[in-house]
């Protein structure tokens, strides 16, 4: 059961960014930009573990 809900919680939070990027019409380079300007370095995106999506909502839902 741990197991779904980590994937179930992974597409949930992977869906809410990318509406957040659909949001601001960034393309791919863009959003590159500022995953790496978030984290410090540009993961994969379907690699990125949910801390990481999470700061980069964040900072798209604070950003102006």
């Amino acid at each position: 059961m741990l197991i779904a809900g980590f994937f179930q919680a992974n597409s949930v939070i992977r869906n809410e960014m990318a509406k957040q990027f659909k949001k601001k019409n960034y393309n791919l380079k863009e959003k590159r930009f500022i995953v790496n300007k978030v984290l410090g370095y540009s993961p994969n995106f379907k690699d990125m573990t949910i801390a990481e999506m999470e700061s980069v909502i964040n900072y798209l839902v604070d950003e102006k």
